[in-house]
């Protein structure tokens, strides 16, 4: 159950990356994307 709800939480993650992402990347430096990057795995890492 724990790893169903993990993997839930994961898919909704990435599709709030991919969102924030998609929105932002016409105007994104690569530094804003790597720290957007950086983030998304620091969020991932507290899940576990």
């Amino acid at each position: 159950m724990a790893c169903c709800r993990a993997r839930f939480l994961y898919l909704q993650l990435k599709e709030d990356l991919y969102s924030v992402l998609i929105v932002n990347k016409v105007n994104m430096s690569k530094n804003e994307w790597k720290g957007a990057a950086a983030l998304f795995f620091l969020r991932m890492n507290r899940l576990y």
